[in-house]
């Protein structure tokens, strides 16, 4: 976790990852969870360290009931004679998957040239009250992300962070494409994950 982050050199190379070929698939490890799994990949994707994707994670794929590695290495949909899915071309896939597929690739287009995620510092708090928030940040950006486990709207009091708020008034929410004012609190959607660039 975080707190050994201590024992390596540059812990922002460290290679950061929700699953991968030996371990159960992230939906399921959130017993396919849509909103946990927002969190986890928004997660992964404004930590520091080298992000690492395992194919099929954009479109949930999962092993339910198994750790069969022969499960959880299935095909990816698509590209062979007689699919019926085929995920390349969005043909046959869930509303679900494809909403997921959408939102993975939003994250990734947006931090494909931000030096404040790949680079920047990081510094974190104490989850409180089923919040846990956590800042990207160099000295042209700052990048704040929250993550609401609670079942309800949560008013998040800003005080708490004022060292990294300091100055900042307004800010633009990548996952819904929409302005944020800052003012006493910040108003949170039930289990939700919001990434605010200032």
């Amino acid at each position: 976790g975080l707190g050994s982050d201590f024992l390596y050199a540059d812990p922002t190379e460290l290679v950061i990852f929700p699953d991968n070929h030996d371990m159960s698939r992230i939906f399921t490890q959130v017993n396919e969870d849509y909103d946990l799994f927002r969190m986890a990949i928004s997660y992964i994707l404004t930590m520091r360290g080298v992000p690492q994707l395992y194919y099929g994670t954009e479109i949930l794929m999962s092993n339910p009931g198994t750790e069969s590695h022969g499960i959880i290495r299935s095909d990816f949909p698509g590209g062979w004679a007689g699919d019926t899915i085929n995920a390349f071309q969005d043909i046959g896939l869930s509303d679900q998957q494809t909403e997921a597929k959408k939102f993975v690739k939003n994250l990734l287009q947006w931090r494909k040239n931000k030096s404040v995620i790949h680079y920047g510092k990081l510094m974190h708090y104490t989850p409180l009250d089923g919040v846990y928030v956590y800042f990207r940040y160099n000295e042209d950006q700052t990048v704040m992300v929250v993550l609401n486990k609670n079942n309800s709207k949560t008013a998040l009091k800003l005080d708490r962070f004022a060292e990294r708020l300091r100055g900042l008034s307004q800010g633009h929410e990548v996952i819904s494409d929409r302005t944020i004012e800052l003012g006493d609190t910040l108003e949170l959607p039930e289990r939700s994950v919001m990434v605010v660039e200032f």
